[in-house]
């Protein structure tokens, strides 16, 4: 049977659906309310989803997601939002907040998501990069050692740690554009330390390669 009718419109669906699926599995919306943050209109947890939904759909801008929540996407719908509630200020607002909770957000969505595949931390690997920003508003961004060569740039340092096969980082860190990285070790190797068992094999790079370094991690664990 052939249907033709301009009212049919069809929308996106699969970032909606993915989103619901793992939010039941990890419970990405019960952390965020456990978080207790007061706020009026949308609920930060479902902010958060449509966020993640949107990335999945059609990575891009705070606006051009609400656009598309608005016109193109199923999330409203299967998260129970009216589109005429969502609005700019809200969604960076609700950003904002996600931002300053973000520590604890991540660390115990990793533990939910650690127990579903039981993640081996027996070996772990330790790195960092930098990220040049074109801004002057980041408080963090200072120049330092441009691993994109460009030293006329401010920049942030990142720094992942990701267990044995496992493809999604259990630990980052976000840190002053200047910090080297056999200091950014220190601060990061101390963070993950209630996560890896002993004995442990931590595997990273030259930057991070000094006596103290190496001894930090001898005292528990081995290293390459």
């Amino acid at each position: 049977m052939n249907i033709v009718d301009g009212s049919i419109k069809t929308v996106r669906a699969g970032g909606s659906l993915l989103v619901k699926l793992g939010d039941k599995r990890i419970g990405l919306s019960g952390i965020i309310r456990g978080l207790k943050v007061k706020r009026t209109g949308v609920g930060l947890e479902k902010i958060a989803l449509s966020l993640v939904s949107a990335r999945i759909d059609n990575p891009c801008s705070v606006l051009q997601v609400l656009e598309d929540l608005k016109t193109n996407s199923s999330t409203p719908m299967e998260l129970g939002l009216d589109p005429a509630d969502l609005s700019a200020g809200s969604f960076y607002r609700g950003l904002g907040l996600l931002g300053s909770h973000a520590d604890q957000i991540y660390s115990k969505a990793v533990d939910s998501f650690s127990k579903i595949v039981d993640v081996d931390f027996s070996c772990v690997f330790m790195d960092w990069s930098s990220v040049v920003l074109y801004g002057d508003c980041c408080e963090l961004a200072k120049r330092g050692f441009s691993k994109d060569k460009r030293p006329d740039k401010k920049q942030l340092k990142i720094g992942v740690a990701v267990a044995n096969g496992s493809s999604i980082a259990f630990h980052y860190s976000v840190e002053e554009g200047n910090l080297l990285d056999l200091e950014q070790f220190q601060k990061d190797f101390e963070k993950i330390q209630d996560r890896i068992p002993v004995g442990s094999l931590i595997v990273f790079d030259k930057g991070a390669n000094t006596a103290e370094n190496l001894k930090r991690v001898t005292e528990k664990h081995d290293y390459l």
